[in-house]
């Protein structure tokens, strides 16, 4: 899961410009201010990197690094 969450968080730094080191916890647009089209970015970025779906539902309730990173070790299973 650690590596995963590093994989995510360079992602992140790199796709939603990000701070390198934000808290794991934090929400990523009430927290760090991700605007909702990095977010769509994301989305189809994990989608094809992971070779997952991810329910609409799903990714709107994973909004920080921890919650991303839970959802998407539960699809790859």
């Amino acid at each position: 899961m650690e590596a995963l969450k590093s994989e995510l968080r360079q992602l992140l730094t790199e796709l939603a410009h990000l701070p390198e080191g934000f808290d794991e916890k934090a929400d990523f647009y009430s927290d760090l201010g991700m605007a909702s089209i990095q977010a769509m970015e994301l989305l189809l970025e994990l989608e094809e990197r992971y070779d997952i779906k991810v329910p609409d539902e799903e990714f709107i309730e994973a909004t920080s690094l921890e919650g991303l990173a839970r959802m998407i070790q539960r699809l790859k299973d």
